[in-house]
């Protein structure tokens, strides 16, 4: 969540239209990234649809990583509609090299804001790693703009190791 994460809402505000949650204009395209939270892990908001007692099966959440919910304005409308789906292991990958080109590299960027801000939820995560996961992912890049992003991991890897004077 590095764009919006300053933008998270009360959970009453996000079904009105009056509050800001950051807008995608008409034929753009937005990646969102989200940490799963494993049971009685850190968290930065309260309990909500997986609340503290285990789901069973009639309650509709079984299985479910999250529930998205995604709100939109077409432009003349007057008010926004809600569109969901909830997630679960048939979206899921076995293995982070089977999952889309796209989400591998925005994966990588999002590592690297994650590592430079340490963040202290990267883990064992190094900057090494993150340049493998983009040149990995890289796929056509006409404008050279992800062969440069590999070359700023490098760089960023580079000046870690020069250390302070």
């Amino acid at each position: 969540m590095l764009l919006y994460e300053s933008r998270l809402l009360a959970r009453e505000d996000f079904s009105n239209d009056k509050v800001d949650a950051g807008d995608v204009g008409s034929g753009r395209s937005v990646t969102a990234l989200y940490d799963i939270v494993p049971v009685g892990g850190p968290r930065l908001n309260p309990d909500l649809r997986y609340g503290t007692v285990p789901a069973d099966a009639s309650s509709g959440v079984a299985g479910e990583y999250a529930h998205v919910g995604i709100r939109y304005e077409l432009p003349e409308a007057e008010a926004s509609s809600l569109m969901t789906t909830p997630i679960d292991r048939t979206r899921e990958n076995a293995r982070f090299e089977d999952a889309p080109q796209e989400a591998r590299f925005a994966t990588s960027v999002a590592a690297f804001g994650e590592l430079l801000k340490g963040c202290p939820y990267t883990g064992t995560l190094r900057l090494d790693d993150v340049a493998r996961m983009a040149s990995a992912a890289k796929g056509e890049d006409p404008f050279g703009y992800r062969a440069e992003f590999v070359q700023l991991v490098r760089a960023a890897k580079t000046a870690q190791g020069l250390g302070s004077p």
